[in-house]
């Protein structure tokens, strides 16, 4: 999947369905690849407590994802992010160049968006 892992997109998906966490100054992190990379790797992959490494403002999402290590909710993302692929469903990562520029300036786009069709159809009016 492009420069993410299929978990890491789990990962976002994941998140995206906590409306909480949707705030301007979380999204514009999570536009960073390397930052999931990171965040996925610290809790998930080396289980540290990397909350200290982070701005105050995304804490709270760095919580929200060791809350979805510990109910081991990443296999049912990861599942469902499988079957998409599996019925040529399309994932765009807010981080995506297909991800609609208008979309990403809203005060809580999504992190993940879900399209079945053409990935081109996102650009046109």
């Amino acid at each position: 999947m492009d420069n993410y892992t299929i978990q890491e997109t789990a990962l976002l998906a994941c998140l995206n369905d906590s409306q909480p966490l949707k705030k301007k100054d979380n999204i514009d992190y999570f536009r960073d690849l390397t930052l999931v990379h990171n965040i996925f790797t610290g809790v998930f992959e080396h289980r540290r407590n990397i909350q200290e490494a982070y701005p105050e403002a995304v804490r709270p999402v760095i919580k929200r994802v060791e809350g979805a290590r510990d109910k081991q909710l990443l296999d049912h993302y990861t599942d469902i992010i499988r079957r998409y692929q599996q019925k040529n469903i399309h994932i765009i990562r807010i981080t995506d160049n297909e991800y609609p520029p208008k979309l990403a300036k809203i005060s809580d786009p999504p992190f993940v968006l879900y399209l079945k069709g053409r990935v081109e159809s996102l650009s046109r009016p």
